[in-house]
């Protein structure tokens, strides 16, 4: 059932989407977990595949859909387990190349497959990137080999707004846009809204600086539950 009679951007992926809410441009999709939701396997893509599949059935050709996903790999191949952050690790720069290879071809079959099932604009928003330099240097692989891809495809086209929330100095996501360790916050709706206006796709920001609460404070005095998405004490 259509949710709107209005042009929106869909955006379909895992905990990622949740940057996109509370704004009039988006419809943020939250398919699920990271850890289930990425590039690791034939099966997890599989699962993947249906799920965004259920979804994008239902988006009309006027509107546009974001596909968000891609993060979760280039953790968990620098081999530390789902939270690197709390462990110590060495980068596997050979290695995770590789794995990413897989991880990217994996990607490319399910843009594939929702190209083939909808006439809706079709985007991809880069891998976004974290506080960890060594992650970084997985999401910029992954990212040229995303861009090398969709600079040949007529039908799809790469948002990349990396150069936009990256610090120089440090290699890393600039501090307004670090939401947690893994997550951006809602700040991410500038530059893509931005991306998007530039492209005429919408025709204004609906961007709103009170729902983008500063998590610093917050970040300091509470403990994040990364399971629940919520902060304890």
């Amino acid at each position: 059932m259509r949710m709107c009679t209005q042009s929106k951007i869909w955006v379909i992926g895992d905990s990622h989407t949740r940057a996109f809410s509370f704004n009039e441009n988006f419809i943020p999709f939250y398919i699920g977990g990271g850890k289930e939701h990425c590039f690791l396997s034939d099966e997890r893509l599989s699962d993947l595949i249906s799920k965004v599949l259920h979804i994008v059935k239902e988006v009309v050709a006027q509107d546009s859909i974001i596909l968000l996903l891609g993060e979760p790999d280039t953790r968990f191949y620098l081999g530390s387990g789902w939270k690197p952050w709390k462990k110590k690790y060495r980068y596997p720069s050979i290695r995770g190349r590789s794995k990413i290879k897989k991880s990217f071809k994996r990607y490319c079959q399910l843009i594939n497959a929702v190209k083939n099932k909808t006439n809706a604009r079709l985007l991809i928003l880069n891998i976004t990137p974290s506080n960890r330099k060594d992650q970084n240097k997985l999401v910029n692989y992954f990212n040229k080999l995303l861009s090398k891809y969709c600079s040949k495809e007529k039908d799809v086209s790469l948002i990349d707004i990396n150069t936009a929330i990256y610090n120089p100095k440090t290699n890393t996501v600039r501090e307004e846009y670090c939401g947690d360790h893994v997550h951006l916050s809602m700040k991410l709706q500038i530059p893509v809204e931005k991306w998007l206006i530039d492209k005429g796709i919408i025709e204004k920001s609906f961007y709103d600086e009170k729902n983008a609460m500063d998590k610093k404070k917050l970040r300091n005095n509470f403990k994040y539950n990364e399971r629940f998405g919520c902060y304890t004490l």
